[in-house]
């Protein structure tokens, strides 16, 4: 019930950015569409430009995969993959109390492990932010905190993406010939992969582990005991 809910919620959240960047001809009938200034000014664009806006405004989803094509220059206009190589992971802090997400996380007083914790992020991108922290012992650390729900938005988003893949595939020959749906499922893979911090700490103490004798590379610290799924301390 609760994935039908968000991909319901996402994908009025895109006809409305669809919308808002002069695209609304392609999901409402243009009989239907008033006279709109600023939808004028909008389309002054070009169309490239407002594609990449569109997906700045979807989120991190979208975003990520814009810039899978980016360098596709054979399946994509010019034009187009150079509008996606300015599409960035940067995105705004979220108001988030660093210390209530520690114990809610770990059950523990953070004023135990740390010495302080700076609140505002150094670090955003879609899917994390990063804050500097010192640990007890005189360690400096950070603190790779994901957003919240964002697996959710994230997990609504490709339901919609493989939906619309099926739709384009059926009317669009060029689409099945680049074959959509299994970029979209690869990039599901991949997108996976970068929302599970444990294995994002797995890659590290396995990189840690291959190279532990080259004093010439040097790799994170991890602490466990103050790392899960939504939380990395390194």
């Amino acid at each position: 019930m609760g994935n039908n809910t968000n991909k319901i919620n996402r994908t009025i959240k895109m006809f409305s950015v669809l919308s808002k960047y002069g695209f609304e001809e392609k999901i409402i009938p243009k009989k239907f569409i008033n006279a709109n200034k600023k939808i004028d000014k909008i389309k002054s664009l070009s169309v490239y430009e407002r594609i990449r806006m569109v997906l700045t405004d979807l989120g991190p989803t979208y975003i990520k995969f814009g810039q899978l094509f980016s360098d596709r220059d054979d399946v994509l206009p010019q034009e187009l993959t150079l509008e996606l190589k300015k599409l960035q992971n940067d995105a705004g802090a979220d108001n988030l109390n660093v210390k209530e997400k520690l114990t809610q996380e770990f059950n523990i007083n953070p004023d135990d492990y740390f010495e302080f914790i700076d609140e505002k992020p150094f670090a955003t991108a879609s899917i994390s932010q990063v804050f500097k922290a010192q640990l007890k012992t005189g360690e400096k650390v950070v603190l790779k905190i994901k957003r919240e729900n964002i697996k959710e938005i994230i997990e609504a988003d490709l339901l919609i993406m493989k939906d619309l893949s099926k739709i384009i595939e059926n009317y669009n020959e060029e689409s099945k010939k680049i074959n959509l749906l299994k970029i979209v499922e690869t990039f599901e893979k991949s997108i996976h992969n970068e929302l599970s911090f444990l294995q994002e700490l797995e890659n590290i103490e396995r990189f840690q582990r291959q190279f532990k004798e080259d004093d010439s590379i040097s790799v994170h610290k991890t602490f466990r005991q103050l790392s899960n799924n939504n939380i990395l301390c390194l």
